[in-house]
């Protein structure tokens, strides 16, 4: 008797807790960033560069996700000559406001871009051939990738700062997207992938007849 006393006790004090500490659903809510570059896939083919030359290309970012996000550029050479991507100036506007000046080998937004759900903006990325330089610079080439990555936005403007890295070729690729769960920061650890969206090729051909630049 005292046995079946005991273990209606026990029995009580475990339906106590189950209503005390009801189940948790822990499933992972998915959450992505949905970053989206609005250019050709090669910004600049450009033939008989030369110097005192200049282009200009439009670059549209889109926040095409429910969350806000940050997104950097940077540039990177993928193959040709050294000297002359070294050499090529570049300069990246939003309307008025200069977001870059110098070397396009330096070329990036080192400082994340605020971009709000279902908002975009353009870019202006002007590439120039120093009018100072030689014909040293003849016969050569070099192809450049322009790679967007986007990161959360957390709580007070910060950013996550750690990135997940993909690779494509396309102009609109699907985000990578960590898990969200209910003990972390709803915002923290949510993440992208990287999308590449431009490659151009500079190319600066030997004239037919010899020629000096001053």
């Amino acid at each position: 008797m005292h046995f079946i006393s005991y273990f209606y006790k026990m029995l009580m004090v475990c339906l106590l807790v189950c209503l005390i500490f009801p189940y948790s659903n822990t499933k992972a809510e998915i959450i992505p960033l949905d970053l989206v570059i609005d250019a050709k896939e090669t910004l600049f083919g450009i033939e008989n560069f030369k110097p005192g030359d200049w282009a200009e290309r439009t670059v549209k970012v889109t926040n095409r996700g429910r969350e806000d996000f940050a997104y950097r550029a940077y540039s990177e050479m993928i193959s040709g000559s050294d000297k002359l991507y070294n050499a090529l100036e570049t300069e990246i506007r939003n309307g008025n406001e200069l977001l870059f000046k110098g070397r396009l080998a330096n070329a990036n937004l080192s400082s994340p871009r605020p971009l709000k759900s279902y908002e975009e903006e353009q870019l202006q990325i002007v590439v120039r051939f120093p009018a100072e330089l030689g014909n040293e610079f003849q016969g050569l080439q070099t192809k450049v990738l322009i790679s967007f990555t986007a990161e959360a936005a957390l709580p007070g403007g910060g950013t996550n700062q750690n990135e997940i890295v993909n690779e494509g070729n396309e102009n609109t690729l699907p985000s990578d997207v960590l898990p969200k769960t209910g003990e972390e920061n709803p915002i923290v650890m949510i993440l992208t992938g990287i999308l590449l969206a431009v490659a151009g090729v500079l190319l600066y051909k030997k004239p037919a007849r010899e020629q000096h630049f001053l």
